[in-house]
């Protein structure tokens, strides 16, 4: 699933539009000036976020999907997006 997909699903369960821009400088792994506006990420997680654009990070969720059932994409953004507080619709 690519972040465009994951913009479209939370746009339709939002109910506006939601797009994608670049990734903030923060998210390089490289520590920002204090003050920018832009929290540092650690290195490890922009490691992360960098072997999952590649495509080759797949994830298999057999043994969960035994224990909790899988849920579709958009159940699951659906969810996120309702813990952080927003409305969404079905």
């Amino acid at each position: 699933m690519r972040i465009q997909d994951v913009a479209e699903i939370s746009s339709r369960v939002l109910g506006r539009k939601i797009t994608v821009g670049p990734r903030p400088t923060g998210m390089s792994g490289a520590s920002e000036a204090p003050g920018d506006g832009v929290p540092a990420v650690s290195r490890d997680m922009a490691a992360l976020l960098e072997w999952c654009e590649t495509g080759r990070y797949v994830a298999c969720t057999t043994r969960q999907g035994e224990v909790f059932g899988i849920p579709t994409a958009e159940v699951a953004i659906g969810r996120f997006i309702a813990s952080l507080g927003h409305p969404v619709h079905d």
